[in-house]
């Protein structure tokens, strides 16, 4: 009886062992599990510049609105648009029939080199002295036209760099010249920027304009979103043993899209850019790398 009473005791015995070891593998998946999970990016060197965005539409390097000298009717229209022209090359065509006028049809010249850019009136159509009857554009040095608001007036300087966004296509130019004084209606002023490339333009597109501020290249950099609105002073780093650290940093450029750390962290650690809302230095983290 005693060898089945040992048996009894070293099978309740391993059977304890077993659910002790079983509990606490099941506690660690649990923990593992209870980890929250979060997206980080790693620090590398990278480009960082800031920009200026308007809005704004192609211009001709001169655009000219043709008027009718004379009162009458349309006769006939000699160029349509997109034709060239020259100086002085009839346009149209206007008979003023009017009684006891000279029933001779009078032309309507081109005033400059360039292209038909509209035709505003049609065959038949009556005009006044005064009347817009088309639009002769120059386009050798194709301009881009836009409002910049007072705000980023002062960042202004003549010759700085920029370009545009057309159908995906950039084109590059630089700031020729911009007003000085605001209107009073739009609280803003005008910009011409001018362009080094104009294939495949035309005039009266519309596009976005991006105006550099500020570039550097080859600079330790970070989203903005691994900083609490616009606090700037630090982030959260995950260190290799999964560990959340608050690290305090210094700034350079604030870039559009990123942002250059001169202090505080260096390249191939990781920050955190999401979820960080929900985490207190100290915290074990389970993390996705986000590129």
């Amino acid at each position: 009886m005693l060898w089945v009473k040992r048996l009894i005791s070293f099978k309740l015995l391993f059977l304890f062992l077993f659910l002790n070891i079983f509990s606490c593998r099941q506690k660690k998946v649990v923990k593992e599990r209870e980890l929250p999970t979060i997206g980080v990016q790693v620090v590398k060197r990278e480009g960082c510049i800031k920009t200026i965005k308007l809005f704004g539409r192609v211009f001709g390097e001169e655009e000219v609105i043709v008027v009718s000298k004379i009162m009458g009717k349309v006769l006939k229209i000699n160029k349509k648009e997109g034709d060239n022209v020259k100086v002085n090359d009839t346009i149209m065509y206007i008979l003023n029939d009017m009684p006891g006028a000279e029933y001779q049809p009078g032309p309507v010249l081109s005033p400059i080199n360039g292209k038909i850019g509209k035709i505003y009136v049609e065959i038949a159509q009556m005009v006044n002295i005064g009347t817009p009857v088309a639009l002769v554009f120059s386009d050798r040095k194709l301009r881009v036209k836009a409002k910049v608001s007072e705000r980023d007036l002062a960042h202004l300087k003549k010759g700085m760099v920029s370009y545009l966004l057309i159908n995906n296509k950039k084109y590059e130019g630089y700031l020729e010249k911009f007003s000085p004084i605001i209107d009073p209606l739009t609280r803003g002023a005008e910009v011409e920027i001018y362009l080094k490339e104009n294939k495949d333009l035309r005039v009266g597109m519309p596009c976005d304009i991006y105006l550099i501020v500020d570039e550097k290249r080859d600079v330790l950099t970070v989203s903005p979103s691994a900083f609490f609105l616009n606090d700037y002073s630090s982030l959260y780093v995950v260190r290799d043993d999964s560990i959340v650290e608050k690290r305090e940093v210094k700034v350079g450029l604030i870039g559009d899209d990123k942002i250059e750390i001169v202090e505080g962290v260096k390249e191939g650690e990781k920050v955190v850019i999401l979820g960080k809302e929900y985490l207190k230095e100290g915290n074990k983290v389970r993390f996705q790398v986000i590129k």
